[in-house]
């Protein structure tokens, strides 16, 4: 979350003389990212469960390299980091006959192990194909023994069969006996999830990925890392406002208690960094790269100091001499400004995520800049 001392390293840390010049988005941009952190996910499961499908289905990018024939795409127990917010723990795939107790000492001794903490994973994904037999003692044994480093397992039968809705028998056996075991896994039921289509095999419809993801995401709530799986998933935007959301609240309760200076937008001491880390936050949680959000900000700021001046200015005619008064109205402006602020950017950033505007218009400022204004008088109170 954005803090008011927060807000007063940032001012250390930008040049104010310049306000929203782009040096001062940039650093915004990075001290943002450096700060939302690094969710990782520990992904397990035998080999063919269509473990990287999933990563990249709900990831939105390419995990790794998806297997051919069944043969794994990993030679051991590793860990990528993707970006700021993103690390994934894989692994070969669960040979349950001959790696069982020697791959899960690996994980034991390294994912557990308190030198490897900003790698340690916040949830683990163990997935289980919906085809086959029955799932093995040794398959349970392993989920016991994962569930006892104190991290969230979600159990994901994937490739689940269904048609119209209902779920093929084959398919409905395993969440049964995931559901009749009780073992200690995350909100004490399975995950039943199909990544894509395949009619020849069963597979006639895509569904389950939205429910994973908000239980991963719910089970993160209160902690660092729901905000930076918020900005790495790509399944539900749902989560990506709600956290938005939240970060503009927070900055415009900010932005009141600094009190502001008679103009919001001009070189105040923290209420320009409040605004600057809450832009590049949002920018962040929409995975808008630095380049774009750059340009994107430029556009919105640019507007946004024209109409605050203005704004303000036509206030505090009314008041002459009132300091207090003048004090007062001061906060309430810097808080209802920054919260317009952030909802207008918050809904250019979601246009931006969603593939609305066309190329050739993230390039043009005042295009942004209308864009941004049209959506900013509609949120200021």
């Amino acid at each position: 979350m954005l803090e008011k001392s927060e807000g007063a390293m940032m001012a250390k840390k930008i040049d104010l003389k310049n306000e929203f010049s782009e040096e001062n988005i940039r650093k915004a941009y990075e001290i943002e990212g450096e700060k939302l952190g690094r969710v990782n996910i520990a992904v397990l499961g035998a080999t063919g469960v269509g473990k990287t499908t999933l990563l990249n289905q709900i990831f939105g990018r390419e995990i790794s390299k998806i297997g051919q024939d069944g043969k794994p795409t990993t030679k051991k127990l590793r860990y990528h980091r993707y970006n700021n917010y993103l690390g994934i723990w894989d692994t070969v795939g669960f040979e349950l006959d001959k790696l069982e107790d020697e791959l899960l000492s690996d994980i034991e001794s390294q994912i557990d192990n308190p030198t490897y903490d900003v790698q340690r994973p916040h949830a683990i994904w163990y997935c289980v194909g919906a085809y086959g037999g029955n799932v093995s003692t040794s398959e349970f044994s392993i989920i016991k023994r994962l569930a006892a480093l104190k991290i969230p397992v979600f159990v994901v039968i994937t490739q689940a069969q269904s048609k119209k809705g209902k779920l093929s028998a084959r398919t409905q056996v395993k969440v049964d006996l995931f559901t009749e075991k009780r073992i200690p896994i995350a909100t004490k039921k399975p995950f039943i999830v199909c990544v894509k289509t395949e009619p020849d095999a069963g597979m006639h419809e895509v569904f389950g990925l939205k429910e994973l993801v908000g239980a991963t995401f719910q089970t993160l709530s209160g902690t660092a890392a729901s905000e930076s799986f918020a900005a790495a998933q790509t399944v539900d935007l749902g989560i990506k406002d709600k956290t938005a959301d939240n970060a503009i609240k927070v900055a415009a309760g900010i932005a009141a208690g600094i009190g502001a200076s008679p103009i919001p937008m001009s070189d105040a001491a923290l209420l320009v960094p409040t605004q600057l880390a809450l832009m590049a936050k949002i920018a962040h949680i929409y995975d808008i790269d630095i380049n774009r959000a750059t340009m994107a900000t430029l556009a919105a700021t640019g507007a946004a100091r024209a109409a605050g001046t203005s704004l303000v200015g036509n206030i505090l005619k009314w008041i002459p001499g009132l300091n207090l008064a003048g004090m007062f109205i001061n906060a309430g402006v810097a808080s209802s400004f920054t919260y317009a602020m952030g909802k207008s950017w918050k809904y250019v950033c979601k246009k931006i995520f969603l593939g609305e505007i066309p190329p050739k218009y993230l390039e043009k400022a005042d295009f942004l800049s209308d864009l941004f204004m049209a959506q900013f008088k509609k949120n200021y109170k």
